[in-house]
This record gives structure tokens, sequence and C-alpha cells, in this order.
């Protein structure tokens, strides 16, 4: 299994530094929207237009939980113990999200996403 993605943490993938501001974020992000739309590859392969989709899904994912600041801060307390993602949704209730940050971690989990190269 190729996992290059799953080992790229969200600020990696946007191509930010850990300490860039919401607005470079967003720019960021932009930049990475125009380049992974799924969009562009609708003339591509099956196979490059999922790439680029799965691609897409978790950039948008990396934008959701780095603009959130509570969010922000939960996954940097998750990625100082090596956990690459964090679900969006887990943000809304604080605890639950720790819980499922120490569930991962406990496990050893990396969550990998599909087969992909960037």
């Amino acid at each position: 299994m190729n996992d290059k993605l799953a080992r790229l943490d969200y600020y990696t993938l946007l191509g930010v530094d850990a300490g860039a501001s919401t607005a470079d974020i967003k720019r960021a992000f932009r930049g990475f929207a125009r380049r992974y739309h799924p969009d562009r590859f609708a003339a591509a392969a099956e196979e490059k237009r999922e790439r680029a989709t799965a691609i897409y899904r978790r950039g948008s994912e990396a934008y959701q939980v780095l603009t959130d600041p509570r969010a922000r801060a939960l996954y940097d307390e998750g990625l100082r113990r090596g956990i690459l993602r964090l679900d969006p949704a887990a943000v809304g209730h604080h605890h639950r999200g720790q819980q499922q940050l120490a569930q991962q971690h406990q496990r050893g989990l990396h969550l990998a996403v599909e087969q992909l190269v960037l």
C-alpha cells in the first residue's frame, strides 16, 4: 500500500509552517485547491480523478482543522503525539476530541486514506 498521503501532516500538505497565520493557511489552500480540485481532472483517467479527489478531500480536511482555532489546538496536541489527522467533527466537543486523540495514540494509528501518490 502506498501511503505517501497518509504520512503528510496538514501543514506539510498545504505547504505552510506550523506557525502560519489563518490568512496564510487560506492563501495556501486556494493554491492547493487550484492544483487538486477534482474538476481539473474531469477528462483524466478514472484513477487520476480518484487520486485528485482523495488529495483534495484531505486538503479540505486540513483547511477545516487549521482555520478553526479550537480544532487547530487539538490537532497540534495530537501532532506532538504523532497523530497526523483529526476528525473535524470531533472538535465540536473538546473532551470527545481529546478522547479520540488518546485512543488513536494508544492504538498507534496514523490513519491512512486511499492508496495515493502526490
